[in-house]
C-alpha cells in the first residue's frame, strides 16, 4: 500500500539516520525515479514524499 510520508515522520522512525544524510538519499532516490517530492510554500515547510513503487525502507 502507498502512502504519503512526511520528512519528520521519515525522521521519526529512523531515529539512527541523520537529517543530512536522509535527505541526501531522499534526493537520490527521486533522482532514480523511486519517489516524488511536493514542496508547499507554507510556514512551517510541508514536505511530502510519495512512492512510485513499492519500496522497502528499513530503518535499523
Amino acid at each position: 500500500m502507498e502512502r504519503t510520508y512526511r520528512f519528520g515522520e521519515l525522521v521519526k522512525v529512523m531515529p539512527t539516520i541523520t537529517k543530512h544524510v536522509l535527505t541526501v538519499q531522499l534526493r537520490e532516490l527521486e533522482a532514480d525515479g523511486l519517489i516524488h517530492r511536493e514542496v508547499y510554500a507554507s510556514v512551517p515547510l510541508r514536505l511530502n514524499i510519495h512512492s512510485l513503487r513499492t519500496v522497502r525502507v528499513c530503518g535499523k
